[in-house]
């Protein structure tokens, strides 16, 4: 339960920032990644294999905002690369399926709407914190089945 308040923590500030001011901190992506990395070498869970292979999908992303310069931010990337410490490969890519099919869904939902134009950019965290929130839900009740 640490690991998913920590996490929960995380996203709820980045969400914050990503609303606010477009842009996520590095001290605070550092701070949580740094604790990641405590977390890991102190926790019982063995192996690192598991939370590298999370930490890809972040080093992914780095490379598309690389190509697309910047359509996917650099933010992005950070922030999948921290949880992918936490979360591991398979929950981790969960994580951004999700996000990015809550985010597609908002969008669309917007257009239809006429709030937005599909050229105009959106803060991505707060669907991961949406879709984080999805996972602890479907965490919480498949302890309690």
């Amino acid at each position: 339960m640490v690991k998913e308040s920590i996490i929960l923590v995380a996203l709820t500030i980045f969400s914050i920032q990503d609303i606010k001011r477009k842009r996520i901190h590095s001290l605070s992506v550092f701070t949580f990644l740094f604790i990641g990395i405590l977390f890991l070498f102190f926790s019982e869970e063995t192996g690192l294999l598991n939370p590298l292979g999370g930490v890809c999908l972040g080093l992914v992303m780095f490379g598309i905002s690389w190509i697309t310069g910047e359509a996917l931010g650099y933010g992005d990337g950070w922030i999948f690369l921290t949880t992918g410490i936490y979360l591991g490969a398979q929950k981790n890519f969960q994580l951004f399926v999700t996000s990015t099919f809550i985010a597609c869904a908002f969008s669309i939902i917007q257009m239809i709407f006429g709030r937005k134009g599909a050229k105009d950019e959106i803060p991505f965290v707060p669907f991961i914190w949406m879709a984080y929130m999805i996972h602890i839900g479907g965490s919480c009740y498949e302890r309690i089945v």
